[in-house]
């Protein structure tokens, strides 16, 4: 996962606070799912802030059975996805199942930001599933 910086401040606030942004360079076009200083296109620093649909499609995704150490917050196992937005744009994320239904590649999911304590990170979850938090309230 990226981490935040000064940079990347407005994107990782904004997931925190609910709403999924990607920089789109105001030179060539191209839409970058996570905040980059310069854009993987061109090269330019020229870019503004846009918002990612709420829906996606898993592409892949991978059971972590063990967590690196250095990441205390993710707790094993945990499901890691790379979901694709419609019109192609992918994103890396943490996928959160209500039920034990096993995912699949190609299963639409929506967002839902991850949260643990104070750490946000982007995350998903099967359309139809309802994740709780620890009150019982849907998150």
């Amino acid at each position: 996962m990226i981490e935040g910086t000064a940079e990347t401040e407005f994107f990782w606030s904004e997931l925190a606070a609910g709403r999924l942004l990607a920089r789109r360079c105001t030179t060539c076009g191209e839409t970058q799912a996570y905040p980059r200083r310069l854009c993987v296109r061109c090269g330019s620093e020229a870019a503004e802030w846009v918002a990612l649909p709420v829906e996606a499609t898993i592409y892949t995704f991978t059971e972590v059975a063990a967590p690196p150490s250095d990441r205390p917050y993710l707790t094993a196992p945990f499901t890691l996805a790379i979901v694709e937005f419609d019109g192609g744009h992918r994103m890396m994320g943490l996928v959160e199942r209500a039920t034990g239904a096993p995912l699949t590649i190609g299963q639409r999911v929506r967002f839902a930001p991850w949260r643990r304590a104070a750490t946000v990170l982007p995350g998903f979850v099967p359309i139809g599933d309802v994740i709780r938090d620890k009150t019982g309230l849907p998150s």
